[in-house]
């Protein structure tokens, strides 16, 4: 159960997504609406997936391999993609080497790296840190676009930014309070 600075952090982690990403934003354009309504969706399954790593983490009886976890959800990922790709009536088509690097190099690298090392970390904090920590990928996509891509940042978006680095510092720091109460 998360404590009250997790809780805390929760909403500035929201608030400071929002000001980073969303402010201004007219949600009158049916794109708009929809990407919201995605990204909904997606939080949801995240949240379904990393509680149901930690509820294997927790139960002994039924604990099952990283590895084995990282196999189902890239199993699931796939289909539902295929299932896109299809239904879209588009190719799957691998048209050239070089495509084909890209798709490996990303599919290992961000993909099964990222998500054994989530598996992993997750075995040492609770799930809503880990969903915090989690939300930090949207905001390093935009500050990468600025250091990469030269993409022009206001200053809203860097009171969002710095307020959900806030909610992380806040989240993880409580949980380690906790840690450190329990041991006591």
């Amino acid at each position: 159960m998360p404590n009250r600075y997790q809780i805390l952090a929760i909403f500035l982690g929201a608030f400071g997504l929002y000001l980073a990403l969303g402010y201004g934003v007219s949600f009158s354009s049916e794109n708009i609406r929809l990407g919201l309504i995605f990204g909904i969706l997606t939080a949801f399954a995240y949240s379904a997936y990393i509680l149901s790593l930690k509820k294997n983490d927790l139960e002994d009886s039924t604990r099952i391999s990283p590895v084995i976890s990282l196999l189902c959800i890239s199993a699931i990922s796939a289909l539902i993609l295929f299932l896109a790709v299809k239904f879209e009536g588009e190719s799957l088509a691998i048209n050239s080497a070089q495509n084909l690097f890209s798709m490996l190099a990303y599919g290992i690298m961000s993909h099964v790296f990222g998500w054994y090392m989530i598996i992993l970390g997750l075995k040492t904090i609770t799930a809503t840190t880990a969903g915090i920590i989690l939300i930090s990928q949207p905001i390093f996509s935009l500050v990468w676009e600025y250091l990469i891509f030269s993409r022009v940042i206001n200053s809203i978006e860097i009171i969002g930014i710095s307020i959900v680095v806030l909610a992380m510092i806040t989240c993880v720091s409580s949980e380690r309070s906790d840690k450190i109460g329990d041991s006591n």
